[in-house]
């Protein structure tokens, strides 16, 4: 026996371990199986995203949400800012109820001009 207490027949024989540590072909194939399987992720996206997004430039249907109603988000947010600027544009019912009703920014303007605005100072710091 030797000093470290482990005799010639613990290791293998060196002819024997040479090339047999890793085994190239299943390795091999698991790299095949990989980038298939990463190639068939990428066709499934392109074919859903070449789904979900329409170029034919119509319209998305009312009530729909998702990709569908963002297929022209340049469009949309200008229809919004032109219903937003007619809405401060124009007079109408704010509330019904409450006999509250909207007046265009520009008169709005004018009013508290000619009468002035309301302060809510305290009691207390009037002279």
């Amino acid at each position: 026996m030797s000093m470290t207490g482990r005799n010639k027949q613990d290791r293998p024989p060196a002819d024997t371990a040479a090339g047999e540590d890793a085994q190239v072909r299943p390795m091999l194939l698991f790299a095949a199986l990989l980038v298939a399987l990463v190639g068939a992720c990428v066709l499934i996206s392109v074919g859903v995203l070449h789904f979900a997004v329409r170029d034919d430039g119509s319209e998305p249907q009312p009530g729909t949400t998702g990709a569908a109603s963002l297929s022209r988000p340049q469009q949309d947010v200008q229809a919004l800012l032109r219903g937003k600027q007619e809405i401060l544009q124009s007079y109408g019912w704010q509330d019904r109820r409450s006999g509250v009703v909207r007046i265009p920014v520009a008169r709005a303007l004018e009013l508290a001009v000619e009468r002035g605005l309301k302060t809510f100072a305290s009691e207390e710091a009037r002279p």
